[in-house]
C-alpha cells in the first residue's frame, strides 16, 4: 500500500468513524469503525437507529468473559438482516465474517453505502463544502456529487495532495490524464 493509499484510508477510517459516532450518539462511542464493528454491538446500535426498528438485545458479555462466535455472528447478522428487511434499495455486500476479520475496504464500503443511503441534505452539503475546501486552492469548483466532477481525478488528486502535500506536484497534473490521475490518488 503506497503512502497516499494509507493515508486516504486514514481519512476515510475518521471520517466514517465520526459519521456513525453522530448516529448512535447517547449510546456510547465508537474509537475505529474498522475495529469496533467485529462483535457486532455497535452495529446493531447503528441498526437500530438508522432503521428505527428495536432489533433483539446484542449478545453481549459479562466483565472478563469473551464473547463466543456464535454471539458475534448473530449479533453482525441481526444488523445486516435489519438493513436488508428495512431498505430493500440498499445493497449489501458484506457478511460477518468481513466485521469479524476487520477487513478495511469492505467495511469501510458498508459504511459509505449507510451513508449514501442514510445521508441528509446537511450531510451532503458538509462533504461538498469539505471538499470544496479542499481542492479550492488548485483552481477546482465543487458544487456537486455528480460523478462527472471527479471523472478526470483531479478532486481526488486536489484531496490527497490536501492530506499529504509532499505526495506529488499538482501542478504537474493535467484533466486530460484521467487514467494517470485516478491511479495517482488511488
Amino acid at each position: 500500500m503506497t503512502r497516499t493509499a494509507a493515508e486516504y484510508e486514514l481519512i476515510q477510517r475518521k471520517t466514517f468513524t465520526n459519521w456513525v459516532n453522530a448516529k448512535i450518539k447517547g449510546r456510547g462511542r465508537v474509537e475505529d469503525v474498522t475495529k469496533d464493528l467485529g462483535d457486532g454491538i455497535w452495529l446493531v446500535h447503528l441498526a437500530e437507529v438508522l432503521t428505527g426498528v428495536s432489533l433483539k438485545r446484542p449478545s453481549n458479555v459479562k466483565a472478563n468473559s469473551k464473547m463466543t462466535g456464535f454471539q458475534v455472528i448473530e449479533n453482525i447478522e441481526a444488523a445486516l438482516t435489519a438493513f436488508r428487511n428495512h431498505f430493500k434499495g440498499i445493497r449489501i455486500t458484506v457478511n460477518s465474517n468481513d466485521f469479524i476479520t476487520c477487513r478495511t475496504p469492505q467495511i469501510l464500503g458498508f459504511v459509505f453505502t449507510l451513508i449514501n443511503k442514510f445521508g441528509n441534505i446537511t450531510t451532503t452539503e458538509s462533504l461538498i463544502e469539505h471538499i470544496s475546501n479542499c481542492v479550492t486552492k488548485f483552481g477546482l469548483n465543487i458544487e456537486s456529487l455528480n460523478p462527472n466532477v471527479f471523472s478526470d481525478g483531479m478532486v481526488f488528486c486536489g484531496i490527497v495532495n490536501t492530506a499529504v502535500p509532499s505526495a506529488f506536484d499538482f501542478t504537474a497534473l493535467k484533466p486530460e490524464n484521467k487514467r494517470q490521475n485516478l491511479t495517482l490518488a488511488w
